[in-house]
């Protein structure tokens, strides 16, 4: 049987972005939990909204079992 499952939403703090010598994609991002993402140019969409996200991003959260996780987004400064 299928079922719907809210999407999570998730906030770590970036502790490291380290870069290849070419820069290019995807960017890998350290994060402060000890969890790393995979941040790439994609276009994704979340299946709720008509809006497109021209990122996708994938992350790793350690724990007792580790989680990954793949989701759209958009990035912003701050």
């Amino acid at each position: 049987s299928a079922y719907w499952q809210e999407p999570e939403s998730v906030s770590y703090r970036i502790e490291a972005a380290p870069r290849a010598r070419s820069i290019g994609y995807p960017v890998f991002l350290m994060l402060e939990n000890g969890g790393v993402a995979a941040l790439e140019p994609r276009y994704c969409s979340d299946g709720m909204s008509d809006l497109p996200h021209g990122w996708t991003l994938h992350i790793v959260l350690p724990g007792q079992y580790d989680r990954a996780l793949d989701g759209c987004c958009s990035l912003r400064r701050e």
